[in-house]
């Protein structure tokens, strides 16, 4: 089960929560095992703005037509 979200706090900056729980069972002759993992994280996400990184590929010839 994988249940996670991602919520704007002010401008640019925003928090995230999620919560992972992994578990296998195996069994066998004589031998039955259960392992069951939880993790919860935390996360910051600084959101920038739409155009960052992009460049102007087309040289001035082709811009101006």
């Amino acid at each position: 089960m994988n249940v996670g979200g991602t919520v704007r706090v002010y401008g640019p900056h925003a928090i995230g929560l999620q919560y992972l729980m992994s578990s296998r069972a195996t069994f066998s002759s004589g031998f039955d095992r259960h392992q069951s993992v939880q993790t919860v994280s935390l996360t910051y996400s600084f959101l920038s703005h739409a155009r960052f990184g992009a460049v102007e590929w087309r040289s001035n010839v082709a811009a101006n037509r």
